[in-house]
């Protein structure tokens, strides 16, 4: 078996990401005008396994793609310096090559395109909304102030009342106790979503969970390499 046969998106020129690679697309992270955790190594990074993410440099430009449920996308536009317009088409053309061998051809987008990108594509891309965020102020989320948030504030009040807390930077240390919590999570949510729900559902919200729960464990077991912090809180 050669490397195409183990990789077939090898044949595209398409790679995998390492830790290495972060000076590289730190470098073109820093032309995008919008701040987004999507154009970000470290987002990039913790979900390359879980979505199969490759990546290409096609005329001077940072290019990402996801080998998902819904064959080979771009995970969002082209980000760097270069011709943008010749790059996005370049990518649709190594899309839609690999999903038409999978007959997936009509699965073929550019996902997480931010405004300001949005206004580099040709004319003859058709632009639709993906499911929203969440997005809340800073001030909002410390003060938890307001109706739609009063939950939330009951119960922090409720968690206050009944534990003394303290809280500690993230370190390498807290690791493997995180990680501990975390396999207590997906075990009590897993359970949580077995009512109600077929067999078939239940797998694929499992297996969605999964991906997640692969994904936060990378991005504890290589916070320092890629530049996250974090803080730990405990509850006697």
């Amino acid at each position: 078996m050669d490397d195409d046969d183990a990789d077939p998106l090898g044949s595209y020129g398409l790679k995998p990401l390492r830790l290495e690679d972060k000076p590289i697309f730190d470098l073109f992270f820093s032309t995008c005008g919008t701040r987004l955790s999507d154009y970000t190594f470290a987002n990039t990074f913790i979900w390359r396994n879980s979505i199969h993410l490759r990546w290409h440099i096609f005329s001077d430009c940072l290019c990402v793609f996801a080998n998902g449920d819904g064959g080979l996308t771009m995970l969002f536009p082209p980000v760097g310096p270069g011709n943008f317009p010749s790059a996005v088409r370049r990518c649709m053309e190594v899309c839609e090559a690999y999903n038409s061998a999978a007959k997936l051809e009509h699965w073929t987008r550019v996902e997480y395109v931010s405004d300001d990108l949005l206004r580099k594509f040709p004319g003859d891309f058709v632009a639709e909304e993906m499911s929203g965020d969440y997005v809340y102020s800073t001030a909002s989320m410390i003060d938890l102030s307001g109706g739609g948030l009063s939950a939330k504030r009951q119960a922090r009040n409720r968690f206050a009342r009944r534990y003394t807390a303290r809280t500690e930077r993230f370190e390498p240390r807290h690791v493997k106790p995180c990680m501990e919590i975390l396999a207590v999570w997906q075990s009590h949510a897993n359970e949580e979503s077995d009512a109600g729900q077929t067999e078939c559902d239940k797998a694929i919200v499992n297996f969605k969970r999964s991906k997640e729960i692969a994904a936060a464990a990378d991005a504890m077991n290589n916070a320092s390499a890629l530049g996250l912090t974090g803080m730990v809180l405990y509850a006697d």
